[in-house]
């Protein structure tokens, strides 16, 4: 891993960790906005990504994917000009479901159980 990744990746862990209190997933991985806009999960101990979205562009907008407490899905921001929703994908990074919001949403937060996002 390059130096230039390597602090790009630990900026992105210390940002997602001062904006959420979520646990980690049960196999520790890094869900984070990649170079590309896109959002990728990480194993630290071995490095390998997958991808869980793959056509971030200027009118398509990736943001905060965040763990639940459970650790087994997260939920993430995806915004284009005709609107905003919350997607959630289960922790190997398949879709689950999508809920449409009226703007953009920023800081959502897991309840204890994991099943509810504010």
């Amino acid at each position: 891993m390059t130096t230039r990744l390597s602090l790009l990746l630990a900026g992105l862990v210390l940002i997602a960790a001062a904006c959420t209190s979520s646990a980690e997933p049960a196999e520790p991985r890094l869900a984070i906005i990649d170079s590309t806009g896109n959002i990728a999960l990480i194993d630290p101990a071995t490095e390998d990504r997958t991808r869980v979205t793959t056509n971030a562009a200027s009118d398509l907008s990736y943001f905060q994917p965040v763990w639940s407490p459970t650790g087994d899905r997260f939920v993430y921001s995806e915004a284009t000009p005709g609107g905003s929703q919350l997607v959630f994908v289960d922790g190997d990074g398949e879709f689950e479901r999508r809920i449409e919001t009226p703007v953009a949403s920023f800081f959502h937060q897991w309840n204890p159980q994991g099943d509810r996002v504010a």
